[in-house]
Protein backbone atom coordinates (compact mmCIF):
# COMPACT_ATOMS: atom_id res chain seq x y z
CA UNK A 1 0.00 0.00 0.00
CA UNK A 2 2.83 2.02 0.96
CA UNK A 3 4.67 2.03 -2.45
CA UNK A 4 1.27 2.19 -4.58
CA UNK A 5 0.95 5.76 -2.21
CA UNK A 6 4.47 6.54 -3.71
CA UNK A 7 3.74 5.82 -6.79
CA UNK A 8 0.48 7.83 -7.09
CA UNK A 9 2.87 10.82 -5.37
CA UNK A 10 5.80 10.59 -7.62
CA UNK A 11 2.62 11.29 -10.20
CA UNK A 12 1.62 14.22 -8.88
CA UNK A 13 4.81 15.49 -8.94
CA UNK A 14 5.27 14.53 -11.89
CA UNK A 15 2.14 15.81 -12.77
CA UNK A 16 3.00 18.92 -11.26
CA UNK A 17 6.15 19.64 -13.21
CA UNK A 18 4.53 19.33 -16.53
CA UNK A 19 1.69 21.44 -15.71
CA UNK A 20 4.40 23.75 -14.76
CA UNK A 21 6.21 23.96 -17.87
CA UNK A 22 2.91 24.19 -19.54
CA UNK A 23 2.79 27.66 -17.86
CA UNK A 24 6.08 28.37 -18.68
CA UNK A 25 5.32 28.00 -22.54
CA UNK A 26 2.46 29.43 -22.21
CA UNK A 27 3.92 33.05 -21.02
CA UNK A 28 6.57 32.63 -23.43
CA UNK A 29 4.16 32.02 -26.21
CA UNK A 30 2.31 35.01 -24.98
CA UNK A 31 5.45 37.14 -24.72
CA UNK A 32 5.93 36.35 -28.16
CA UNK A 33 2.35 37.67 -28.86
CA UNK A 34 2.66 40.63 -27.21
CA UNK A 35 5.92 41.12 -28.91
CA UNK A 36 4.08 40.90 -32.50
CA UNK A 37 1.13 42.94 -31.82
CA UNK A 38 3.46 45.94 -30.19
CA UNK A 39 5.85 45.98 -33.45
CA UNK A 40 2.66 45.53 -35.63
CA UNK A 41 1.71 48.95 -33.41
CA UNK A 42 4.56 50.78 -33.93
CA UNK A 43 5.01 50.18 -37.40
CA UNK A 44 1.17 50.85 -37.95
CA UNK A 45 1.95 54.25 -35.90
CA UNK A 46 5.37 54.84 -38.13
CA UNK A 47 3.81 54.94 -41.52
CA UNK A 48 1.43 57.87 -42.13
CA UNK A 49 1.01 57.09 -45.29
CA UNK A 50 -1.24 56.08 -47.95
CA UNK A 51 -1.85 52.36 -49.39
CA UNK A 52 -0.44 51.25 -52.47
CA UNK A 53 -3.67 51.13 -54.07
CA UNK A 54 -4.94 54.38 -52.83
CA UNK A 55 -1.62 55.88 -54.65
CA UNK A 56 -2.61 53.57 -57.80
CA UNK A 57 -6.16 55.75 -57.61
CA UNK A 58 -4.32 58.88 -57.38
CA UNK A 59 -1.97 57.89 -60.44
CA UNK A 60 -4.78 57.08 -62.51
CA UNK A 61 -6.18 59.95 -61.76
CA UNK A 62 -3.63 62.25 -62.59
CA UNK A 63 -4.64 65.18 -65.30
CA UNK A 64 -1.69 64.42 -67.87
CA UNK A 65 -1.99 67.66 -69.40
CA UNK A 66 -0.89 69.61 -66.42
CA UNK A 67 2.20 71.03 -66.17
CA UNK A 68 3.48 69.32 -63.30
CA UNK A 69 2.37 65.90 -63.99
CA UNK A 70 5.65 64.40 -64.12
CA UNK A 71 6.61 65.98 -60.66
CA UNK A 72 3.00 64.51 -59.14
CA UNK A 73 3.72 60.75 -61.14
CA UNK A 74 7.28 60.85 -59.71
CA UNK A 75 6.33 62.16 -55.89
CA UNK A 76 3.39 59.44 -55.84
CA UNK A 77 5.68 56.67 -57.25
CA UNK A 78 8.27 57.07 -54.37
CA UNK A 79 4.98 57.03 -52.04
CA UNK A 80 4.44 53.76 -53.76
CA UNK A 81 7.77 52.06 -53.15
CA UNK A 82 7.35 53.13 -49.65
CA UNK A 83 3.86 52.09 -49.16
CA UNK A 84 5.20 48.13 -50.61
CA UNK A 85 7.48 48.23 -47.94
CA UNK A 86 5.78 49.01 -45.60
CA UNK A 87 2.98 46.47 -46.44
CA UNK A 88 5.46 43.82 -46.99
CA UNK A 89 6.60 44.33 -43.11
CA UNK A 90 3.30 44.49 -41.84
CA UNK A 91 2.48 41.30 -44.03
CA UNK A 92 5.29 39.98 -42.31
CA UNK A 93 4.42 40.91 -38.53
CA UNK A 94 0.53 40.34 -39.37
CA UNK A 95 1.89 36.23 -39.80
CA UNK A 96 4.47 36.69 -36.76
CA UNK A 97 1.32 37.62 -34.78
CA UNK A 98 -0.94 34.99 -36.41
CA UNK A 99 1.53 32.15 -35.80
CA UNK A 100 1.94 33.85 -32.23
CA UNK A 101 -1.93 33.59 -31.57
CA UNK A 102 -1.97 29.72 -32.43
CA UNK A 103 0.79 29.33 -30.54
CA UNK A 104 -0.72 30.78 -26.88
CA UNK A 105 -3.88 29.05 -28.13
CA UNK A 106 -1.82 25.64 -28.54
CA UNK A 107 -0.10 26.16 -24.98
CA UNK A 108 -3.40 27.28 -23.55
CA UNK A 109 -4.78 23.73 -24.43
CA UNK A 110 -1.15 21.67 -22.97
CA UNK A 111 -1.57 23.76 -20.14
CA UNK A 112 -5.39 22.75 -19.26
CA UNK A 113 -4.43 19.36 -19.86
CA UNK A 114 -1.61 19.29 -17.68
CA UNK A 115 -3.73 21.28 -15.20
CA UNK A 116 -6.43 18.26 -15.41
CA UNK A 117 -3.85 15.52 -15.54
CA UNK A 118 -2.05 17.44 -12.10
CA UNK A 119 -5.98 17.39 -10.52
CA UNK A 120 -6.16 13.65 -11.43
CA UNK A 121 -2.64 12.85 -10.26
CA UNK A 122 -3.89 14.61 -6.98
CA UNK A 123 -7.11 12.61 -6.21
CA UNK A 124 -5.31 9.49 -6.86
CA UNK A 125 -2.44 10.41 -4.58
CA UNK A 126 -4.90 11.23 -1.54
CA UNK A 127 -6.86 7.74 -2.40
CA UNK A 128 -3.54 6.16 -2.16
CA UNK A 129 -2.97 7.64 0.56
CA UNK A 130 -6.15 6.92 2.35
CA UNK A 131 -5.78 3.38 1.76
CA UNK A 132 -2.36 3.01 2.93
CA UNK A 133 -3.14 4.90 6.43
CA UNK A 134 -6.27 2.18 6.67
CA UNK A 135 -8.91 4.51 5.96
CA UNK A 136 -7.66 7.22 8.52
CA UNK A 137 -7.30 11.24 8.24
CA UNK A 138 -3.66 11.61 8.55
CA UNK A 139 -2.27 15.27 9.96
CA UNK A 140 -0.14 17.71 7.53
CA UNK A 141 3.05 16.59 9.94
CA UNK A 142 2.21 12.85 9.57
CA UNK A 143 1.94 13.02 5.83
CA UNK A 144 4.74 15.44 5.43
CA UNK A 145 6.90 12.48 7.77
CA UNK A 146 5.75 9.85 5.52
CA UNK A 147 6.89 12.12 2.09
CA UNK A 148 9.97 12.50 4.00
CA UNK A 149 10.89 9.05 4.77
CA UNK A 150 9.66 8.12 0.93
CA UNK A 151 11.93 10.63 -0.52
CA UNK A 152 9.30 12.52 -2.13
Amino acid sequence: RIAAYKAAALGTLAAGEAALTAQADKDAAQTLLDAANADLAALDEAYPGLSTAEIDAAIAALDLAAADHQEQLDALNADRVLAQQYEAERAVLVAEAADAKTAVADADAILAEAEAATEAATTAESDALLVASGGRELSDEAIAYIRDVLGL
